[in-house]
């Protein structure tokens, strides 16, 4: 049986580089979501639209960042915050 090892927050990183995108990244990864299974819980979004999130050149939204918070039990100012 071969074992999946949880990857755990970037905590080693600079806060600064903590950032929303990536959070969300880590969390995604976390819940074994691709992508595209991420998306479809976002009502649709694109691989594409989440891969620009997760790599900062689209930023994270109030609305989606309240979604998110309830998707991954978080607060939404997880999302919309370095560090």
């Amino acid at each position: 049986m071969e074992h999946e090892e949880e990857l755990s927050e970037p905590w080693s990183l600079p806060r600064e580089v903590l950032t929303p995108g990536l959070k969300l990244r880590v969390r995604r990864e976390n819940a074994r979501l691709t992508q595209e299974d991420l998306g479809m819980k976002l009502g649709g979004l694109s691989n594409k639209d989440i891969e620009d999130i997760e790599k900062g050149r689209r930023p994270i939204d109030p609305d989606l960042a309240n979604i998110l918070g309830d998707l991954f039990n978080d607060s939404p100012d997880y999302y919309l915050t370095n560090g």
